[in-house]
């Protein structure tokens, strides 16, 4: 095959053709991919297992044309690919670092980066982490993908200081006033209310042949029962004795529960990683079906025996309606699990898209040209035009960046 070559570590000649197997290609430093060392300074070679590569030297802060290039060293899980296939197919190459962007973007319809370099045919081959989307696709071929992986989130390690409000986190302020103050008080009134005009509650001294003057049932006592069972404290309380009250208590109760478990259960959430709560939702759902399945097995032997007996016994109805218990907690549990775990989700997305509303604001980046802008960009404009400011040139740059701030 006849094509232009670029002479090893020399100016791209454009006269210039050869008959053999040898092909330009053009990779991007990004470790581990594509790691660049400096050559041996005694010897001026590449050390072994690294293959010789050219970067191109900026003069007055433009590559353009320029003739000179350094030598240098690459390495890497790309590079031993590379390492292999030429091997196998039997071609030699010269290698070289892209100037002109970084892995490849769209600009005014003019593509840079690597993908920038085989439109342009400046290289035959393209080397490194380039992610395989739609848009690349229509003007470059792909080999099969050698490795799949996902968009993650660096973020700065906590020094390991645990602020002194650090539990009231998984709730806003409000909340905290409402559940906290609100709740309790208003409830307390209600309570004292339903069982000051309760037949049987401490101030309805009329008729029944009760002594004046005995135990009253205040507003603040309400209080402090209401407190003392949220917290559970061993104070001495006094109970209401009407029936309403009792109910209201109970219910005041039941409620607080839910939400001393959600505050729990999001606290553990936050605590460990998100791969296991799946593991854990998954465990959950499995969990709920085997129950269910199990329980209609069982009400199906109880109607087959029950059947000939016709009198269902006591210990059969227990059973069932142990059954059934368990099989609503598990449930209860599986479903604030599933709703904690959509809330954190949710609580991430809401930070990304709506930086602003945090104090001080969410700052975030990526490395631009690459499918990940893209992505970010095609989908969510407003994000994106946020983010530009706080761009890094590389992963290494990222890392600096969040060490220091």
């Amino acid at each position: 095959m006849k094509y232009h070559v670029w002479p090893r570590f020399e100016l791209y000649s454009g006269t210039e053709e050869r008959d053999d197997e040898h092909l330009s290609i053009v990779t991007l430093e990004e470790a581990p991919f594509v790691i660049v060392e400096d050559v041996d300074p005694l010897s001026g070679t590449c050390m072994r297992n690294t293959v010789p590569c050219r970067k191109q030297l900026k003069i007055n802060n433009q590559t353009g044309d320029s003739p000179l290039y350094i030598k240098r060293c690459c390495k890497g899980f790309c590079i031993d690919i590379l390492k292999k296939i030429a091997k196998s197919v039997k071609f030699t190459y010269d290698l070289y670092l892209v100037t002109n962007g970084k892995h490849g973007k769209k600009i005014n319809g003019t593509w840079n980066g690597m993908v920038g370099e085989v439109v342009e045919k400046n290289a035959h081959m393209a080397v490194g982490s380039l992610t395989i989307n739609e848009e690349r696709s229509e003007v470059i071929d792909f080999s099969v993908p050698f490795i799949e992986t996902g968009i993650s989130v660096m973020v700065s390690r906590s020094n390991g200081t645990v602020s002194p409000s650090a539990f009231l986190e998984p709730f806003s302020a409000d909340v905290w006033v409402m559940m906290f103050v609100m709740l309790l008080i208003v409830s307390a009134v209600a309570v004292f209310v339903f069982e000051y005009f309760s037949p049987v509650g401490y101030n309805r001294c009329l008729a029944d042949g009760r002594e004046p003057g005995g135990p009253s049932f205040t507003i603040g006592k309400a209080i402090w029962l209401l407190w003392g069972l949220v917290f559970n404290n061993s104070v001495p309380v006094q109970n209401p004795k009407g029936t309403t009250s009792k109910i209201m208590v109970c219910i005041i109760i039941v409620i607080m529960i839910i939400f001393i478990i959600v505050i729990i259960i999001i606290m553990i959430i936050i605590i460990i990683i998100l791969v296991i709560i799946i593991i854990i939702a998954i465990i959950m759902i499995i969990i709920i079906v085997v129950v269910i399945i199990i329980s209609i097995i069982i009400i199906i032997i109880i109607i087959i025996i029950t059947t000939t007996i016709i009198i269902i016994t006591t210990t059969i109805i227990i059973i069932i309606i142990i059954i059934i218990i368990i099989t609503i907690v598990v449930i209860i549990i599986a479903i604030t699990i599933t709703i904690v775990f959509i809330t954190i989700i949710t609580m991430i997305i809401i930070t990304f898209q709506r930086p602003n509303d945090f104090s001080p604001p969410f700052r975030f980046g990526t490395v631009p040209n690459g499918s990940t802008e893209r992505n970010i960009r095609n989908n969510y404009k407003e994000m994106h035009s946020y983010m530009t400011t706080f761009h890094q040139k590389n992963v290494d740059e990222a890392l600096q960046s969040l060490k220091t701030g």
